[in-house]
């Protein structure tokens, strides 16, 4: 079986119905068994979004503002070649240059788990921060109930939008993903993912279609349990 799975940048660069479609073909000419693309960054929705923030300040703007899902125009495309999608959804992205956070992100900062560190760079343009000086703000704590209940309804939103064949969690980008004490919260994400995984049964089952359920991981197994990834009760149940 042949798995691939790619970010959303060229989508989000293109600026014509036409560069969509040959993203689209070349995607469908590769004959993956599943094909796996990154719906959302977190809180940035790489598509028309009610229940996250839709992605802004890209060349794909253009599309948008024309009525035009470029998303769902590769996932259409895709299903009619006969290829299970799976969209790919950053749990916890740590990309936190201050054009990218949402205003929603600003207004719920104490659910942040990064830190504010007032350093300034000095090799870079004079008065410009770094987003690591400036903290991985971005990065919000599952175990505060509001945070996990904006993820949830952004997948409940991508699962109900599109004609998809299940969901990647990707949790390679990346932890943390809850406060400390990150292991004894590990039922904390356990819930998460039964959550996840009752929302795509719920789904499913309206469709008459069982939806998958996928997690990419960090590659050390008592790394992920550090990080409160309890991965042996995900499998197990």
């Amino acid at each position: 079986m042949l798995l691939i799975t790619v970010d959303c940048d060229d989508v989000l660069a293109a600026t014509t119905v036409t560069q969509v479609a040959q993203i689209a073909d070349a995607i469908c000419a590769a004959r993956p068994d599943i094909f796996s693309m990154d719906v959302a960054d977190i809180d940035r929705c790489h598509y028309p979004s009610v229940a996250g923030t839709t992605s802004t300040g890209i060349p794909m703007d253009v599309l948008l503002a024309a009525g035009h899902d470029p998303y769902g125009m590769v996932v259409q495309r895709r299903k009619a070649a006969g290829i299970a999608g799976v969209p790919n959804f950053r749990v916890n992205d740590h990309h936190g240059a201050p054009n990218m956070w949402t205003p929603w992100e600003r207004e719920h900062q104490a659910w942040s788990l990064g830190k504010e560190t007032g350093a300034w760079r000095t090799f870079a343009v004079p008065g410009d921060r770094c987003w690591r000086e400036i903290g991985d703000l971005r990065q919000m704590d599952y175990a505060i109930a509001g945070g996990q209940q904006r993820r949830l309804g952004s997948l409940r939103e991508i699962a109900e939008r599109y004609p998809i064949d299940g969901l990647q969690l990707d949790f390679g980008r990346s932890a943390p993903y809850v406060s400390e004490p990150k292991r004894e919260k590990a039922p904390v994400m356990t819930q998460f993912i039964r959550d996840v995984r009752a929302m795509l049964d719920a789904v499913g089952q309206q469709r008459g279609q069982h939806l998958m359920l996928s997690a990419a991981l960090p590659w050390d197994i008592a790394y992920c349990l550090d990080e409160g990834l309890d991965v042996k009760s995900w499998i197990d149940e």
